[in-house]
């Protein structure tokens, strides 16, 4: 651990970085897409790799479908949400031995593949929410 980034720079461009895992990929077969706008949890997709391998972050090919929403995987949607500050934003997770993981929180959601999925009139709700 180094507060100094050009050790992390330095790490990437040599024979060290062989030794270190700089993000876990998880066995999974699918993970999850949730929409927020504020507080409020618009939709989510389940995504699933279409090309065979379950290693989410290097497939390029998806199989989408709705997804019902736990209570359990909003809340955990919420306050990763929280944390970040975005008015919107999609948040990535997975589910791993039964615990939600973030993979990653998106700034700029696929809004049309959201709405073409889920069948919710996103730019509706950004409008609702503009105007609360």
């Amino acid at each position: 651990y180094s507060d100094d980034w050009t050790d992390s720079y330095d790490i990437v461009r040599t024979e060290k970085s062989k030794k270190f895992e700089f993000q876990e990929l998880p066995q999974v077969e699918n993970y999850y897409s949730i929409l927020l706008i504020g507080e409020e949890v618009i939709s989510g997709m389940k995504k699933t790799p279409k090309d065979g391998e379950n290693k989410l972050n290097y497939s390029k090919k998806f199989a989408y479908e709705n997804l019902e929403i736990s209570e359990s995987l909003k809340e955990f949607a919420k306050s990763a949400h929280k944390a970040v500050g975005y008015d919107i934003a999609s948040i990535e997770i997975v589910e791993v031995e039964g615990e939600f993981k973030v993979l990653e929180v998106i700034r700029a959601p696929k809004i049309l593949k959201f709405q073409k999925v889920t069948g919710v009139n996103v730019p509706d709700k950004v409008v609702e929410f503009i105007e609360k």
